[in-house]
């Protein structure tokens, strides 16, 4: 009976410790598992909450909503002044023992109070979030977002013109593409799914087919380009905000897109004669372009190990094009070194 005891002893304490690593393993991944949806939330919010500002005036009612879930979510909107204060240009520097001892000091012990107004910049709204315990190679880390996206036409993170393009070949409807764009990152290029003549006129021209001809005179094109820009802070967690890295800055951009499409004239299969066709404004266009590692807190924490310097996943370049592979612009948006660069 003594025997059975044992055994049945030795098989509860081998069971209990058998337990631990699995119970360990699943609380990792249920942390990962819950950051990675807040921070799908944030983002999303983030997507909605710029987009307002191509439209004019901007829905303040609905920017206020989207801020107060913002805020719910554990973003901080910060004043410009706190954004000096607390991430200056040497945290973009990757000596840990210059940062302890001077560069960041005015930055120790200083709260961050959340706050849903109007940040103090009149060009940016500046916002910050941030996670603990972020497992990486054995150790433990502390992540910090600061997030900027323009408000303002004077912002750094804004890009916007006009050009008219004459054109001279005829155009299939379902074939020539009104709209391209390749984007230039540090991943290579992108290239975005083009815009037929046919997809950007349809909805306000009548008759119009895929196998339609047109003989075009010019399109005159304008574009705004708004950049979201996020610097990500990386630190042991066992350290403080001093000794806080700039490991990673990641950027996207949306590009509006207007066009009036001047046609000198045009049949609607191919066949029939040509007829006149007046100047035409059709429906706004959106062009989406994020790099693989955008806003990656995994890339960042590779680059807090890896990297010498502060590692960009940002776009350095859209160049937009028109029918005819004629180039309508060149748009530079924002390529960051360090925060302020964006104001």
């Amino acid at each position: 009976m003594r025997k059975i005891i044992c055994i049945v002893l030795a098989i509860a304490i081998i069971a209990s410790f058998s337990v631990v690593p699995c119970f360990a393993a699943n609380s990792n991944a249920d942390i990962k598992d819950k950051d990675a949806l807040k921070e799908a939330s944030i983002m999303k919010l983030f997507d909605e909450r710029q987009k307002l500002f191509f439209n004019k005036p901007v829905d303040i009612s609905k920017l206020n909503e989207i801020d107060i879930k913002l805020n719910s979510l554990g973003v901080e909107f910060l004043t410009l002044e706190e954004v000096e204060r607390q991430f200056p240009e040497a945290k973009a520097i990757k000596d840990k023992a210059l940062k302890g001892e001077t560069a960041n000091k005015a930055s120790a012990g200083t709260d961050v109070i959340a706050n849903v107004v109007t940040p103090s910049s009149n060009v940016n709204t500046w916002a910050s979030y941030r996670y603990s315990n972020q497992y990486y190679n054995g150790k433990y880390y502390n992540v910090q977002k600061l997030i900027a996206q323009p408000i303002s036409e004077d912002s750094g993170l804004w890009e916007e013109g006009q050009r008219t393009v004459n054109f001279s070949l005829n155009w299939k409807a379902g074939i020539t593409n009104l709209i391209e764009s390749i984007v230039l990152s540090a991943a290579g290029s992108i290239a975005t799914t083009p815009i037929t003549v046919y997809d950007a006129l349809s909805s306000v021209w009548d008759g119009l087919k895929t196998v339609s001809d047109i003989d075009p005179s010019d399109v005159t094109y304008r574009w705004e380009t708004q950049t979201t820009a996020v610097f990500t802070y990386v630190r042991l967690e066992s350290q403080s905000d001093d000794y806080q890295w700039l490991s990673h800055i990641s950027t996207k951009c949306v590009t509006e897109v207007a066009y009036i499409v001047d046609v000198d004239s045009w049949r609607q299969n191919g066949t029939g004669s040509w007829v006149v066709y007046p100047d035409l404004e059709a429906d706004t266009r959106y062009l989406y372009h994020t790099p693989t590692y955008y806003n990656s807190t995994s890339r960042a924490l590779w680059a807090y190990n890896n990297v010498s310097g502060t590692y960009h996943d940002a776009i350095s370049e859209i160049t937009i094009s028109g029918p005819e592979s004629k180039k309508v612009q060149t748009i530079y948006p924002c390529y960051p070194q360090f925060p302020l660069h964006c104001e």
